[in-house]
């Protein structure tokens, strides 16, 4: 099965009032949180497995990313601030499965 690998910031990263963020502002976890969900479900539809590679703020963030994309091959790789689902609409070279 294709893969989309969703990269951005921890849910619990944007909803930490101790380290608010100026990109985002309004979004808390929840709004996040239930994004992602719906991201996995509607690419599943689309017959397209969904990973997350979910980045803190620490000076690990990037370590953890280069992991995440040696750890196999995706298909796709969206880096958050994009709708993950529309992305993979425009960029998917082939017919999703649905």
């Amino acid at each position: 099965m294709s893969t989309v690998l969703n990269v951005g910031l921890d849910p619990r990263v944007v909803g930490d009032p101790t380290a608010p963020s100026e990109a985002f502002p309004t979004v808390d976890a929840a709004e996040v949180k239930a994004g992602l969900d719906r991201a996995a479900a509607e690419l599943a539809r689309m017959g397209l497995g969904f990973e997350t590679c979910l980045l803190d703020r620490s000076t690990s963030a990037e370590e953890e990313f280069r992991a995440a994309v040696r750890r196999k091959h995706y298909d796709i790789i969206v880096i958050d601030r994009t709708p993950t689902v529309e992305a993979v609409r425009r960029w998917w070279p082939r017919p999703a499965a649905g």
